[in-house]
């Protein structure tokens, strides 16, 4: 009797967990076009933005292609923050229910793609908030992440917009004479 209700419970205990991995993230076989194996320039990326804040009035990173986001987080020391959630009213870890198993399927997706530990894969994890901070050096992890449904927005963490802006400026306004911003 015993010997059956463990054997049943291994094999319930399997699939409640491959039933939801399945759910967790939709893995699929990840093919980058060749002209987007290249991570686009700081310039080309800014270009791509204003471009959508002309024509849309405004730019998000959800509507990005995951080339755009990569270049991004590649131009951005590689730097991507994630919300994440069972919806995308799920904010807060307080009112989450799931969000440290979410956190952990999330992370080990990024250490599978990337081939990377813990250590060299999440900078912080915020303890109030749905989101991680984390470290994405390939462009295959970012399309990963995009087909999980819980993730609620992928970001570059530290892409500098303006600061990039700022420096085509001036590189603009300067000449030869020394009259320019960079004297």
């Amino acid at each position: 009797m015993t010997k059956k209700l463990l054997k049943l419970s291994v094999i319930s205990f399997l699939l409640i967990v491959s039933c939801t991995k399945e759910d967790a993230v939709q893995e699929s076989n990840i093919i980058i076009d060749a002209s987007q194996k290249e991570p686009l320039t700081a310039k080309e990326i800014n270009a791509k933005i204003d471009e959508a804040i002309a024509t849309k009035g405004s730019f998000n990173w959800n509507e990005a292609s995951n080339h755009l986001l990569w270049s991004a987080a590649v131009r951005g020391e590689n730097v991507i923050t994630i919300g994440f959630g069972n919806s995308n009213k799920d904010i807060e870890r307080a009112k989450s229910y799931s969000n440290a198993d979410i956190q952990n399927d999330l992370l080990g997706l990024i250490m599978k793609y990337e081939g990377a530990s813990l250590e060299k894969t999440l900078i912080s994890a915020d303890e109030y908030l749905n989101l991680i901070d984390v470290i994405i050096s390939k462009q295959e992890t970012i399309i990963a992440l995009r087909n999980s449904k819980f993730i609620r927005y992928i970001e570059p963490g530290d892409y500098k917009y303006f600061e990039i802006k700022n420096a085509e400026s001036r590189s603009d306004s300067s000449s030869g004479s020394g009259c320019g911003f960079d004297t």
